[in-house]
C-alpha cells in the first residue's frame, strides 16, 4: 500500500484510454511531424501513419483507430475518396487537413463523410481539439471552411 495521499483527479486520469490515432499524409516530413507532436501528448496514441487513402483504409482495418487525421490530396488514393470509403464502410471518423482553400475540396470532403476540415497552418493545439471533439461525435470545420461554403450559397446575407 502506498503512503502517498489519494488524488481521485489523477486515478481518474489513469483509468481513461487515449485517442488512438492513424495520420495519413503523402509527405513523409508532414506526415511524421505530425505524429511526433501528437504522440507527445500523454492522451494520443499514435498508432501508424500511412502514405495514402488506400493504405490508411488497410491499416484502419488492422488497427481500429478511432479518428483518422488525413490529407486530401493525395497520389493513388486521395483523402476525399478515402473518407467516402470509410464512411460506407462504418470506418472510423476522418478529420481531413489540407493546405489548399479549394471549395470543391472542401465540399467534396464534407459531402464524402469527413467529420472535420482544417488547414495544415493550425496549431498542433486546434488539431488535438478537432480530433477529441470528433471522437465525441461533433463536426468541427475550420471558420475559413465555414466561410468559403457560404460564399457558395444563391442567397446572401443581408443585414436588417
Amino acid at each position: 500500500m502506498s503512503d502517498a495521499p489519494f488524488n481521485p483527479l489523477e486515478t481518474a486520469q489513469a483509468t481513461l484510454t487515449p485517442l488512438r490515432l492513424l495520420v495519413v499524409d503523402d509527405q513523409p516530413l508532414v506526415r511524421q511531424g505530425l505524429a511526433s507532436l501528437l504522440a507527445l501528448e500523454d492522451d494520443v496514441e499514435v498508432l501508424a501513419q500511412a502514405a495514402n487513402g488506400l493504405e490508411a483504409l488497410h491499416l484502419a482495418g488492422e488497427l481500429r483507430p478511432d479518428v483518422v487525421l488525413m490529407d486530401v490530396r493525395m497520389p493513388v488514393m486521395g483523402g476525399i475518396q478515402a473518407t467516402e470509403e470509410f464512411r460506407r464502410r462504418g470506418g472510423p471518423p476522418v478529420v481531413l487537413l489540407t493546405t489548399f482553400e479549394e471549395v470543391e475540396d472542401m465540399t467534396g470532403g464534407l459531402n464524402a463523410g469527413a467529420a472535420g476540415y482544417l488547414f495544415k497552418s493550425a496549431e498542433i493545439e486546434e488539431i488535438l481539439d478537432a480530433l477529441w471533439r470528433v471522437h465525441r461525435g461533433e463536426r468541427v470545420i475550420h471558420p475559413r471552411v465555414a466561410q468559403a461554403l457560404a460564399r457558395q450559397l444563391r442567397t446572401p446575407f443581408r443585414a436588417w
